[in-house]
């Protein structure tokens, strides 16, 4: 900041800046050269970013009169999605959110603009669509009396005239890239005014820059975090910046790698209380933080009765709703049973109904959720049938959450004590509401507090901390000691041309709007390249060579900065992590005292036990003798599980009512047809009584006739075999191999004509009896039942049931006994034969 600007900024000038950070940025600044100078007390800096000084502007110049009242966000989303919603482009395959968003954000750009596109004769779809949406927006605003955030500008350039004294004395405008029509108009009448306006921007000299190439993506993140620690470790109160392109998409990442050079206590203890002493700079939608998350599925569960069972999970799971700690472990078995069950969405009933399940039989009882519960509905029965204001709805939804006991009885540290009160304001927002949207139910109400949370990009101070990670439009006008700009391959800086898609393009690109253009594109990427130079007194810019299997070449504008300061770098870095393994001191112990099995123990899953002890060992140990089992995925209608368990108890009932080979024979295609049609009945009856919620009236008759269709076909198969009778179907074994005793179901077991006996075993995914041979075999499954039988036993055979093909695969004793199954003297090893 030079002395020109603290001079005027000490005489009472006002400073604006595009964003809040310059702004906080330039204040911090003013103070510490008020130190520097020895005094002890100062007047604050009169610095705003430009658009709450507008809105303190209109406040001046409307305090004493009548004038048109500034929409909320809220509001302004409101009248856009009305305008699309009623317009003749409106389609039912139009998301009306999405196109009311995208509408605001292009007449952002074309009041700013001055981009009118009436007299255009062959304006495209989109563009034609924004102009029919923009006329209703703005006839809205003209009967209700209201203004747009983007109009603000050009509503107090209007009122000026009338009232320069509101006009502020001395006006610094800095660090705009390019002042739009908007903004050079609104200057030009304060002038007329009679303030004294100067545009001013970053003039520093020119910093010591280098170029510095990284293998991979990860690795220059590494890389520079690793340096930013060496800076500080000699430099406590050195000022660093980081600028990171797409930090909006790389939020995450960069969190991760920051905290695992300067903050490893956060990666051995998650939670750690305490201030980073990096700051990130792109906050993310309020919505997404797991406070506020979970308020969101607490009200989404009152709204529609029930949750998707991962939802669900979520909540059990969370730390913020009452005594969440006290029941943790409770809630979490509660998930894994809710799992079990199988339906995609968790009904109030269900949940409640496992709540309160008798803690002897079911651990996963939880009598405190229970009770939450029936407070819960106590108090959202009466609102629920409710049409209200969204003022109303305010208080109500605060109410419901706290029944839930949220946010938790933990005591909130600043992070979560931020986002609690941001949450407020959100809440106290919908009383803006009123007047746009009028009386609602809660199924409304709900849906515009989403949509708030989810517009309202949230990040919580930290303080001043010495290292700040910026995107590339806000490190423009900071300053540094050291700055660090990541990411400079030539597809991202200069960026891709990205113009407004509901304005006609040949229009943006005469009057020079941003991202119109690659020339303006080009042109930006030069002065921002420019200004960061200028941002420190070391720069660093860097570029990854690699992005996963994506070869990156550097900016071609970096060819502009000496090429003697370039340096390769090593893919490894002193992380914590690599100190922790470069350091561990490793034991090896060789443990022999898992759980034992008791004798005469016999465990259940059939071969599963010898398929994973084939697999590996360390899993058949884990699953078979600790008893770990991964959480059921959710799904949605049947996963292959569920239709194999159908297409078994068909098939068992299929052939208590055939019996035989002969009778098969004897049925023309119309008995046939009704005792499937029968079989498939009395499985789906039987699985809908234990499963109603995931079997509803569509998917079960779809489910009948694939089922039947299946059936039908290994019918016509069967009937080419030779004669059989079906002597055992789905039939209980206890099954001893090298002492150890394991319960198992044969799905089928046939007489043949010999007096031999055929093992079947349905198959509904792909099947080989190669799967059976080798020292550690896939599959050992029919072999195991074969040597339970014993010698009795002369085929083995997969009765593959697919959509595209009903097959049967395996070994037999004789000659043509299964149509496609080779005789196994003939073969020298199980090979997947034809059918």
């Amino acid at each position: 900041m030079g002395p020109d600007i603290l001079a005027a900024l000490s005489r009472g000038a006002t400073l604006v800046t595009p964003t809040r950070r310059l702004a906080r940025d330039l204040k911090r600044r003013f103070d510490l050269a008020q130190l520097s100078d020895g005094r002890v007390v100062w007047g604050s800096a009169d610095i705003l970013p430009a658009s709450a000084w507008l809105a303190r502007l209109w406040e001046a110049l409307t305090r004493s009169t009548s004038a048109p009242r500034l929409l909320s966000v809220g509001e302004e989303l409101v009248l856009w999605q009305r305008a699309v919603a009623d317009s003749r482009y409106a389609h039912p395959l139009l998301d009306t959110q999405a196109a009311a968003r995208a509408a605001r954000d292009a007449y952002g750009v074309a009041v700013a603009w001055r981009l009118d596109g009436t007299d255009i004769p062959d304006l495209h779809a989109d563009a034609r669509a924004f102009q029919d949406w923009r006329q209703r927006f703005e006839t809205v605003c003209r009967v209700q009396d209201r203004i747009a955030p983007a109009a603000l500008a050009d509503a107090v350039a209007t009122r000026l005239p009338g009232l320069p004294a509101a006009a502020p004395v001395h006006l610094l405008v800095y660090g705009f890239d390019q002042p739009t029509p908007q903004v050079t108009g609104l200057l030009q009448t304060l002038s007329a005014a009679g303030t004294e306006v100067r545009v001013l921007g970053p003039d520093g000299p020119v910093g010591s820059c280098g170029v510095r190439s990284y293998p991979s993506v990860r690795s220059e993140l590494e890389g520079i975090a690793v340096a930013v620690r060496e800076h500080l470790a000699s430099h406590p109160q050195m000022r660093i910046g980081v600028v990171v392109p797409d930090l909006g998409q790389r939020r995450a990442e960069v969190l991760r790698v920051f905290d695992d050079v300067l903050e490893p206590t956060r990666v051995l203890r998650p939670g750690t209380a305490g201030g980073r002493p990096f700051n990130v700079s792109a906050g993310a939608p309020l919505s997404e933080h797991p406070l506020i998350a979970t308020a969101l599925r607490i009200l989404r569960f009152g709204q529609h009765g029930s949750l998707p069972l991962t939802e669900c999970g979520a909540l059990l799971r969370s730390p913020f709703i009452g005594e969440a700690e006290r029941e943790a472990s409770r809630r979490a078995l509660l998930d894994a049973r809710l799992r079990d069950r199988g339906a995609p969405q968790v009904a109030f009933g269900t949940l409640r109904f496992e709540a309160f399940a008798e803690d002897r039989t079911r651990p996963h009882a939880c009598r405190a959720l229970g009770a939450r519960l029936d407070e819960w509905q106590r108090r959202l029965e009466p609102v629920r049938s409710r049409h209200q204001l969204p003022s109303a709805w305010s208080g109500a939804v605060q109410h419901l959450l706290a029944a839930f006991g949220w946010p938790g009885e933990q005591t909130l540290d600043s992070v979560h004590f931020q986002t609690v009160q941001k949450w407020r304001e959100t809440v106290a927002g919908l009383s803006a509401l009123d007047g746009v949207l009028g009386a609602v139910d809660f199924s409304v109400a709900l849906m515009w507090l989403s949509r708030l949370a989810a517009d309202t990009l949230f990040q919580p101070e930290s303080g001043d901390v010495p290292v700040q990670i910026v995107g590339l439009l806000e490190a423009v006008g900071l300053e540094f000691d050291v700055l660090f700009v990541t990411g400079l391959h030539d597809d991202v800086f200069p960026a891709p041309a990205r113009p407004n898609p509901l304005l006609p393009l040949a229009l943006q690109r005469a009057r020079g709007v941003p991202r119109s253009s690659a020339e303006w594109e080009a042109g930006f990427a030069r002065r921002t390249l420019d200004l960061l130079r200028r941002a420190a007194s070391i720069v660093e810019f860097s570029c990854a060579r690699q992005d996963a299997d994506r070869e990156l070449r550097p900016s071609p504008l970096l060819a502009s900065i000496s090429s003697a300061a370039e340096a390769e770098s090593s893919d490894r870095f002193d992380t914590h992590a690599t100190r922790v393994r470069a350091t561990a001191l490793l034991e090896t112990v060789t443990d022999s005292h898992g759980p034992p099995l008791s004798v005469g123990h016999e465990t259940g899953g059939g071969a599963r036990i010898f398929e994973d002890q084939a697999a590996c060992p360390f899993r058949a140990f884990a699953r078979h003798r600790l008893g770990a089992e991964g959480l059921e995925e959710a799904h949605a209608g049947l996963d292959a599980r569920d239709r194999g368990t159908l297409l078994h108890a068909a098939l068992a009932d299929l052939w208590h009512r055939f019996g035989d080979h002969a009778t098969l024979v004897q049925a023309d295609a119309d008995v046939r047809g009704q005792v499937v049609a029968t079989a498939v009945a009395t499985a789906l009856d039987a699985f809908a009584r234990r499963h109603a919620d995931v079997l509803p009236p569509g998917l079960r008759r779809l489910e009948a006739e694939r089922m039947s269709r299946l059936l039908l076909r290994l019918l016509e198969v069967e009937a080419a075999r030779a004669p059989f009778r079906v002597v055992e179907r789905e039939a209980p074994r206890s099954i001893e191999i090298g002492g150890l005793r394991v319960r198992a179901r044969l799905d089928r077991v046939d007489e043949l004509e010999d007096g031999g006996r055929a093992i079947l075993d349905y198959k509904t995914g792909r099947a080989t009896a190669s799967r059976w041979v080798g020292e550690r075999p896939e599959e050992p499954q029919l072999p195991l039942y074969a040597i339970a039988e014993g010698e009795a036993v002369t085929a083995l055979v997969f009765a593959v049931l697919r959509p595209e093909q009903v097959v049967f695969r395996g070994v037999s004793d004789g000659p043509d006994v299964f149509p496609g199954v080779a005789e196994r003297e003939r073969s020298s090893e199980f090979d997947e034969y034809p059918s």
